[in-house]
């Protein structure tokens, strides 16, 4: 559940150049050379998984059917060249970021008010995670969601990991087979994971699974849920009978839900807060920002 923005002021970005942590932030192959694969054979064998787990043979084979489903080396690649700790998190404290914060709040104020009395989370931390996370819903990623965690899932091959070195040694990207077969293990069961997670939501709510975009770690919507978050936490926040991450309501109340259920409290102490925020992304640098921009926001009530 991360994306880092650009925004106009006159500071000097000490790490990365503004581009750079745009093109990061939604998966666009510019550090690495983009390539996609067709997934006829790539797939077979998630597919045959997919269908033995429960999934209907003509909803699988209708989605990996269609031109679009893609075997990703370019984002499995962005694990391999990504940093965050070279991201310069400083930039959302600047008064533009956090200006647009404050306006959102005010856009958004009856949302806001109905959500906070319901849950015990601050609207300033809310706020905080929307403009870390997707600058408010004005850059959520496009990267296929389905071909991102299908491509991680099928790393579960040893054949589709020999593609993958392959193709990281091409792109000048100093791994080892012993590295990328043990990240691949780790990652492959994972992405599995979500990627039914996926399905299912797709499935349940009649969305088409190739045409959802997201980051590339397949986090969608202007929240960055991960599938397996939005079938637990997503809510219905605008009462149209099911749960969009991309509309303000939904993602609102579904971030107060998700920290509720991992803890949020009222009158929590700042170490609890780091802890409870900690859940939604294991990053200290990001959680001290979220923290931070929260600060800012309760200096202007």
């Amino acid at each position: 559940m991360l994306n880092y923005f650009q925004f106009t002021s006159g500071s000097t970005d000490r790490r990365l150049n503004c581009f750079a942590i745009y093109v990061l932030s939604i998966g666009v192959g510019f550090l690495v050379a983009a390539q996609s694969v067709a997934a006829t054979d790539h797939f077979d064998g998630l597919r045959a998984r997919l269908i033995k787990d429960g999934f209907g043979p003509d909803y699988v084979h209708t989605a990996y059917g269609d031109p679009g489903a893609l075997f990703d080396v370019d984002t499995a690649s962005f694990y391999f060249v990504q940093r965050e700790s070279k991201m310069n998190y400083n930039r959302f404290l600047e008064d533009a970021p956090v200006n647009s914060a404050a306006s959102y709040l005010e856009k958004f104020k009856p949302v806001f008010q109905d959500v906070e009395a319901r849950y015990p989370v601050p609207k300033e931390i809310i706020a905080g995670i929307l403009l870390v996370e997707t600058r408010f819903g004005r850059v959520t990623g496009n990267r296929s969601v389905l071909n991102t965690l299908s491509t991680l899932s099928a790393l579960g091959d040893r054949k589709n990991r020999k593609y993958l070195f392959t193709a990281l040694r091409e792109k000048r990207i100093k791994v080892s087979p012993k590295r990328v077969s043990k990240w691949a293990d780790r990652k492959s069961d994972w992405a599995y994971k979500e990627l039914k997670a996926y399905l299912t939501y797709t499935d349940k709510n009649e969305i088409d699974p190739v045409a959802m975009r997201g980051s590339y770690a397949g986090a969608f919507g202007f929240a960055q849920f991960l599938p397996s978050s939005v079938l637990r936490y997503g809510r219905d926040g605008n009462g149209d009978g099911k749960c969009d991450l991309f509309t303000h309501p939904d993602a609102i109340e579904s971030i107060a839900c998700y920290l509720q259920k991992h803890g949020w409290k009222e009158n929590m102490s700042r170490e609890d807060m780091t802890k409870t925020l900690f859940c939604y992304n294991r990053s200290t640098y990001y959680v001290d920002t979220i923290l931070s921009v929260a600060d800012k926001l309760k200096e202007r009530r």
